[in-house]
């Protein structure tokens, strides 16, 4: 099996372009090299077919050309493949058959593919649960930059889940993932910041990483934030935004903040 490689034929999108694919993956039925002509034109109708790209919509036919590729050995339609089932596209959903696919897709280092797979040993979802396997799946996504599994590590470090709890270290893959804007990572960042956990308490870089989040529509950072503007933590009191905060908090869902709202109000 070859490495993961960009495919050129995935920005053909009109619909000539389409026809010359189907062609191409017809001629070159052996997909016999990790980057055969077919095995491309595979991942690209596939693709197609998939988003709506120069073609109506079809999981079924999506699901065809993926299948495809994943059986000649493609990393992207592993991947593609696992989530129809995991979707149900196309096919009946089914989490084993997923699964099945993400690790096969996972082996050959398609990041995507090691966090999905991650998460279903995690929460034993298609497969039986092993926290020490979703721990290392998560690392080796982690590792190479992917910020969701970054947070993902951090949640492990932090919960001890598949490893021993280790403050410091989910500090570290929390802000690894806050820095590329991961929301619920600059969240969990200020509250690491707030309380002292793995390093040292600064809560005026809470205060920065819980606006960071809020902005960006994460409703336990907004509660977070309303929550410091009322209190004085790492940022002057101000009553009207703690309001504004915890009712950005409260229409997200988050009932924590209604219930503050309420007792900011009977404080007026």
């Amino acid at each position: 099996m070859g490495p993961c490689m960009p495919n050129p034929f995935l920005r053909m999108r009109s619909r000539k372009a389409l026809d010359v694919l189907l062609t191409l993956g017809r001629r070159y039925p052996g997909f016999e090299k990790p980057q055969s002509t077919g095995r491309l034109c595979a991942d690209a109708v596939g693709r197609a077919y998939s988003e709506g790209a120069g073609v109506r919509r079809n999981h079924t036919k999506a699901l065809y050309w993926d299948r495809k590729a994943a059986e000649s050995g493609d990393a992207t339609g592993e991947y593609n493949v696992g989530q129809a089932y995991a979707e149900g596209r196309g096919v009946r959903r089914d989490y084993r058959q997923a699964v099945q696919w993400w690790e096969k897709a996972a082996r050959q280092g398609m990041v995507e593919a090691q966090c999905n797979l991650g998460k279903a040993y995690e929460e034993g979802t298609g497969i039986k649960t092993g926290l020490r396997l979703a721990f290392a799946w998560y690392r080796k996504a982690a590792e190479t930059g992917d910020a969701v599994s970054q947070f993902n590590l951090a949640r492990c470090f932090a919960g001890g889940i598949g490893v021993r709890k280790n403050p410091r270290r989910a500090r570290f893959w929390y802000e690894k993932s806050a820095q590329q804007g991961m929301a619920h990572a600059q969240c969990n960042l200020g509250v690491a910041y707030m309380e002292g956990a793995g390093v040292r308490a600064n809560p005026r870089l809470a205060v920065t990483w819980y606006r960071k989040a809020a902005k960006a529509g994460d409703p336990v950072a907004q509660y977070n934030l309303g929550g410091c503007f009322s209190t004085g933590d790492g940022v002057k009191k101000n009553r009207r935004w703690a309001r504004f905060w915890l009712e950005k908090s409260a229409k997200g869902g988050y009932v924590k903040a209604r219930k503050r709202l309420s007792t900011l109000a009977l404080a007026d």
